[in-house]
């Protein structure tokens, strides 16, 4: 490593946090784990239900469920604006990317039908409070 690296934060758009994924998405237990959420995913009655994943990092699950549920309303929740631009780049929308913390996710008026996550860290802070009504949100995830 040069000196040069050691500047290099391993979660910024020069880390090599993003090459991790590519990895990751060939193991058995990530393969699975799709799986079991896309079954769930299928398997909601609702029409268009919401579906958040957070920690989205590459949008690879995200996308997932895209397929198989064309009609429901995925959004990819990171705090990295690089994984977000690494999801945009896998195809998930821009409009249904939030750059936040999961700790303040907001799902504004609407109840989320699936929320999934492959590897995210949730913070011992997190609490399920951090679900606000959309009176009380800055910035929904869906309204």
């Amino acid at each position: 490593m040069n000196h040069a690296d050691e500047d290099v934060k391993p979660f910024s758009r020069q880390g090599l946090y993003q090459a991790v994924y590519d990895i990751i998405e060939e193991l058995p237990f990530y393969r699975a784990a799709t799986a079991l959420h896309m079954q769930w995913i299928r398997s909601i009655a609702s029409r268009r239900p919401l579906v958040i994943e957070a920690g989205g990092g590459t949008g690879l699950m995200n996308a997932e469920a895209r397929r198989v549920r064309r009609d429901a309303d995925v959004y990819l929740l990171d705090i990295n604006p690089a994984m977000a631009e690494q999801a945009e780049s896998h195809g998930v929308p821009r409009g249904k990317i939030v750059v936040a913390d999961v700790a303040e996710m907001c799902v504004g008026s609407r109840s989320a039908d699936h929320i999934f996550s492959h590897s995210v860290v949730w913070p011992r802070r997190a609490r399920t409070s951090s679900l606000q009504r959309r009176s009380e949100c800055s910035s929904p995830v869906a309204g």
